[in-house]
This record gives C-alpha cells, structure tokens and sequence, in this order.
C-alpha cells in the first residue's frame, strides 16, 4: 500500500492497543477522517482552499473502501508486532480507561434498551388512554346516560328547594 491512511490522518499503531473490535476501529477511523476533513473544508474557510483539504479528503476516500482499511490495519499489526520489542507495556492507567469504557458502552446499551422498552410502554398507554376518551365520550353522548343526567339534575334540583 503507497498510503496508509490512518498514518494520513495521524493514527499509530498504538490504536490497536484500544481493545477495539474491527467494526469499532473501523468506525472510529473513518469517523476521525470526517472530522479532520470537516474542520479544513473550505466552506469553513471563506472558500480558501487549504493544502490539508486535499490531505485528509483522500485519506476520507481511502477509508471508505473497507479493503483499503483492512490493509491499513494489518500493516499496523505488523508495525507493531516487530516494534513490539520497543513498545512500552500499556500502563494501569490505560488498562483501567480501555476496561471503564467497555463497561460504559455495556452500560449504555442497557439503558438504550430499557429507554426502548419504556417508550413503547408510554405509547400502548397513550392508545389505552385513548381508548378510555372514546368510550367516555360515547357514554357521555349516548341517550341512557343522558336520561339518567336529567332525572339526576331534577332530584337535585327537588332537594335543593
């Protein structure tokens, strides 16, 4: 591969060291190549073109081939199994970052679960709800209750004589 562009976009081999699967890495990249294009377009600059336009677009194009990623990476891995000598060993801090993340996303799977489950709750008591208006107001309207609401208002009216 003449390009890397993960290395385009200023990613190191350190990022396989996130615990990341392919599909999560392959999001994050892709994801930062966006970002990185979006904050050089010239639109956000008066229409000047800026050299790091032309940079990270092709990086962004490159990215959007699965295939191309996929070489990127394992260029990567092989980056870093012979560098592996030289690389330091990931400290507690990041074992710890990399183990709470994974927990927030478990986490926030749950809840996106449970938000779900909670909304179709509110819905079937919207329809529930609406259901009830209805028969009232048939009730209300329907000619039996109406009789009873008037022999009810005339011995009320009577009483309070």
């Amino acid at each position: 591969m003449t390009k890397n562009p993960l290395t385009m976009i200023g990613l190191t081999p350190a990022i396989l060291g996130l615990g990341l699967t392919q599909d999560e890495l392959y999001e994050y990249c892709t994801r930062t190549a966006r970002a990185l294009f979006a904050c050089v377009h010239p639109d956000r600059h008066h229409g000047t073109q800026r050299p790091e336009a032309l940079h990270f677009s092709e990086a962004f194009d490159l990215l959007k081939d699965r295939q191309v990623f996929n070489a990127a990476i394992k260029e990567f891995q092989g980056q870093r199994r012979h560098g592996s000598s030289h690389a330091t060993p990931r400290s507690q801090e990041e074992e710890t970052l990399r183990l709470r993340f994974q927990e927030l996303q478990r986490r926030n799977a749950v809840l996106m679960g449970e938000e779900k489950k909670l909304r179709e709750r509110v819905q079937h008591l919207e329809k529930v709800n609406a259901i009830l208006r209805q028969s009232v107001q048939k009730y209300e309207a329907s000619p039996t209750n109406q009789r009873a609401t008037q022999s009810t208002i005339q011995r009320g009216g009577r009483l309070s004589r």
